[in-house]
């Protein structure tokens, strides 16, 4: 069993005109076939989200030639629009995806694509998005998650500029993209230890026994892949924060939402980071909720984590009858809190 707690909040149709009929047989065969490789490569071209940066915000476009000094509140981003006239539907399976901002044209080759799961074995309901991974040569990665309204979340992470990139939706319907420098982002806390649980842990139920739930058959050959199930709880100043609302706002089903779609977003980036390190780990979402918690105006990190662990003290105590309800292995905490990127509990 283990608790993680994390805070950083940090996506032509053509028509083939009627030819006439008394053309010869193989030359509507060429025509057609010349018409699929045109359509093809339309998609393809096609394919390309451009981001629309304001002039007051240009002159503050982060970049990895800036200073490598790191401020423990993070600086600010450069904030622009996401375009989508040029990303038609048919890019979900395209071969590669291009983004375009005001000085550069990165194009990744798209590796992966698939389907959010429609469901969990909590029985919770997910909306049924379209995953997508890519990369280029010099290592940097894209991943989006296209909703079903055609609305995009994502990250791109540009080593060449040493960026990162958080594609999010705004009250509008738009995208927008926050672009940050990779060297302004907060830095981990230590994972800290508790001797009482690593005595304990031996003797406990293993974490990959061979359980079935929901048909699904819990793997424990290493050349298989260990399915993690993990519960995700969140705050309503966190759920604020990402909507990028005041303290203390009026949630809604909007601003519930945003917060899932993040959340998937994390399990999916994390899931292709196991894939493609060889790692044998892939993570399931099987519950996520917001708690009525009121986050501590100092120390927060610390003292969240042992509120969160701890089962009688009339904070968070809910969530340990849902991790035991619904059987996650990890339960993962958003925070509104940019002084760290995050904290774990080690064995």
């Amino acid at each position: 069993k283990i608790y993680f707690h994390i805070s950083s909040l940090h996506t032509k149709s053509s028509y083939i005109n009627v030819i006439n009929t008394t053309m010869a047989f193989n030359r509507l065969l060429f025509i057609i076939s010349l018409t699929v490789v045109l359509l093809g490569k339309n998609v393809d071209a096609q394919c390309t989200m451009n981001i629309d940066i304001p002039d007051n915000e240009k002159t503050s476009q982060p970049s990895k030639s800036r200073s490598s000094s790191k401020s423990s509140k993070g600086s600010k981003s450069t904030r622009g629009r996401l375009n989508l006239d040029n990303f038609a539907s048919g890019c979900d399976d395209a071969d590669e995806i291009s983004i375009r901002s005001p000085h550069t044209l990165s194009t990744y080759k798209m590796k992966k694509h698939g389907k959010s799961p429609k469901s969990s074995k909590s029985g919770q309901t997910f909306e049924d998005k379209i995953y997508m991974f890519g990369d280029n040569e010099n290592g940097s990665s894209m991943n989006l998650l296209r909703k079903p309204n055609g609305q995009i979340v994502g990250s791109i992470t540009d080593l060449n500029e040493g960026t990162v990139m958080q594609i999010s939706i705004d009250d509008d319907g738009g995208n927008i993209v926050d672009i940050t420098s990779s060297d302004d982002f907060p830095p981990e806390l230590e994972a800290f230890a508790n001797p009482i649980r690593e005595r304990a842990f031996l003797y406990e139920k293993p974490l990959y026994s061979m359980e079935k739930s929901n048909s699904t058959e819990r793997r424990t050959n290493v050349e298989e892949t260990f399915i993690i199930d993990v519960m995700v709880v969140w705050t309503q100043k966190a759920e604020c924060a990402h909507a990028m609302k005041d303290v203390g706002c009026l949630v809604s089903s909007s601003t519930q939402e945003k917060m899932r779609d993040l959340i998937e977003l994390a399990v999916h980036e994390t899931n292709i980071a196991y894939e493609t390190s060889g790692v044998n780990i892939q993570l399931e979402l099987i519950y996520s909720y917001r708690s009525d918690y009121l986050e501590p105006s100092n120390n927060a990190y610390i003292q969240s984590v042992n509120d969160l662990r701890g089962k009688n003290d009339g904070k968070l105590d809910e969530v340990h009858t849902l991790r035991e309800r619904y059987g996650a292995d990890i339960v993962v905490m958003l925070l509104d809190d940019q002084a760290y990127c995050g904290i774990g509990e080690s064995f």
